[in-house]
């Protein structure tokens, strides 16, 4: 049986490696989308023609930069538990 110290260890270990984790894919994520976001002007917001095509490219492309903020505040923000109860219990009263 591994001692409560080397569970504890592996534990904060491995929190490290999945935030390290999470946060490069942001990095990538939010890169593509700065490196591509010149030519998004030039080929859809500069003709400004509203069709089907124009609308699908604007919900995909934005739900999937907008889609990850909830997720960003869940691994980096320091929530602590009494304001998250708080935050629960005023929300059902």
């Amino acid at each position: 049986m591994a001692s409560p110290q080397s569970v504890a260890s592996y534990f904060a270990y491995s929190v490290r490696w999945d935030t390290s984790l999470t946060l490069s894919a942001f990095t990538i994520l939010y890169y593509d989308y700065a490196m591509t976001f010149l030519s998004e002007v030039e080929y859809y917001w500069i003709p400004a023609t509203p069709s089907l095509s124009f609308f699908l490219f604007v919900v995909n492309r934005y739900i999937g930069v907008l889609g990850p903020i909830p997720v960003f505040f869940e691994y980096f923000s320091e929530l602590s538990e009494r304001r998250y109860v708080s935050i629960r219990t005023d929300r059902y009263q």
